[in-house]
């Protein structure tokens, strides 16, 4: 990991993640990158397993525990999010939560999206969802 993992994930994240040195042998974490994944540790605790499952699924070889998680996977389906739109409104203050532009309300103006995309964590908790524009 010291050899390839540190160098190539801090070039990948421009050097904001973290700061290390491979002679002093330091590895130092940006504070609000800290705070974010001491504030989401379960959640990134969580899908840090599920890749690795799934990573171990696809090496297994005995056909009989093989895509287990895509059989769970396929449990959750998505739902409309409509109902959540009179709380995010007010929440928001009627703005889009990317760009700040004023919404409506209308139906073909506002659009309900997944913060943490729903591929990642297939649920729709209010906690996960903004309002969008077009």
């Amino acid at each position: 990991m010291k050899a390839n993992v540190f160098g190539a994930l801090y070039g990948d994240t421009k050097g904001k993640f973290y700061a290390f040195n491979h002679k002093r042998e330091y590895f130092k974490l940006n504070p609000a990158v800290h705070t974010f994944m001491l504030n989401y540790q379960g959640l990134l605790v969580n899908l840090t397993n599920y890749h690795m499952a799934a990573m171990i699924e696809e090496l297994n070889e005995v056909p009989s525990i093989n895509y287990l998680l895509g059989k769970v996977e396929s449990i959750a389906r998505r739902t409309s999010l409509r109902p959540f739109e009179k709380v995010l409104l007010y929440y928001f203050e009627a703005n889009c939560f990317y760009c700040g532009k004023t919404l409506s309300g209308m139906k073909r103006e506002t659009h309900i999206d997944h913060f943490i995309p729903w591929s990642f964590v297939q649920s729709d908790n209010i906690w996960n969802l903004v309002l969008a524009c077009n």
